[in-house]
């Protein structure tokens, strides 16, 4: 049995550890997770690959148990494929200008309305100015070219500057290797 679980936690040291521990000693091997701390909350999400004798409730009760004790939110659910993404090529986009409200629902209603998926998104605060870096998954239908023109003016409108560039430029720049290899690699193989 397969099961996503998600916490949300005021942090501290030692709760990685905590919820690593308990997913194990259930038996499960951790098959994926993102974590990280925002704004003082340590929030994490992982893949377990349990014993197909445990249920969901006992993995929900556990954790429930460990963390009962802190202002915390809990989520264990079965695990389901992930949505069929058209081939995409990935690519790292950056905003940075004026802090505002709106800004992030101005460029998630853009790449939504063009079926841009968003894989990873950070905000980095240092008033008066934002800066917005995120992780998106372009279908290779559309004309990069002109995304690119048509965010620009966008995000123009709100005094931001913007660009997108394809993560292949940060891994021949931040991986040791053969350059030709890198750009070469199936990354999803």
């Amino acid at each position: 049995m397969r099961a996503v679980i998600t916490l949300l936690v005021p942090d501290r040291i030692g709760i990685l550890n905590e919820i690593t521990a308990e997913v194990t000693d259930l038996g499960a091997n951790i098959e994926s997770i993102s974590q990280t701390v925002v704004a003082g909350y340590f929030t994490v999400t992982l893949v377990g690959s349990f014993p197909a004798s445990t249920v969901i409730s006992t993995v929900r009760n556990r954790m429930m148990e460990r963390f009962s004790g802190d202002t915390s939110v809990i989520g264990v659910v079965p695990y389901s494929p992930p949505m069929v993404i058209p081939t995409s090529e990935r690519y790292v986009i950056t905003l940075i200008g004026p802090e505002q409200p709106g800004i992030l629902k101005t460029v998630t209603s853009f790449l939504a309305a063009r079926r841009i998926n968003i894989d990873d998104w950070y905000l980095i605060l240092s008033l008066p100015n934002v800066t917005h870096v995120g992780e998106i998954s372009v279908p290779s239908s559309l004309d990069l070219g002109h995304l690119q023109n048509e965010l620009a003016g966008l995000m123009h409108s709100m005094g931001l500057a913007t660009q997108i560039q394809h993560e292949n430029i940060f891994r021949v720049t931040n991986e040791i290797g053969p350059i030709k290899a890198l750009l070469t690699e199936d990354r999803h193989a």
